[in-house]
């Protein structure tokens, strides 16, 4: 999803753990189609790298150090 604030197409599910982070996007969601058929996207974010996943349909932060 896009807005006005941050122009980056991003799904619900990672917006909402960057509002939780108190983070904000710097790059669109960036979807990988494994060989089995899964999902997983990355989406890199000002303080962290979310990365979702299909399998447990859910999102996961890696901050920067």
């Amino acid at each position: 999803m896009t807005d006005d604030q941050h122009p980056y197409s991003i799904g619900i599910g990672v917006q909402q753990a960057m509002a939780d982070a108190g983070d904000e996007p710097r790059s669109d969601e960036q979807f990988i189609i494994l060989l089995d058929g899964h999902q997983v996207s990355q989406t890199f974010g000002r303080d962290a790298v979310y990365y979702w996943l299909e399998e447990d349909n859910a999102t996961k932060r890696l901050p920067f150090r």
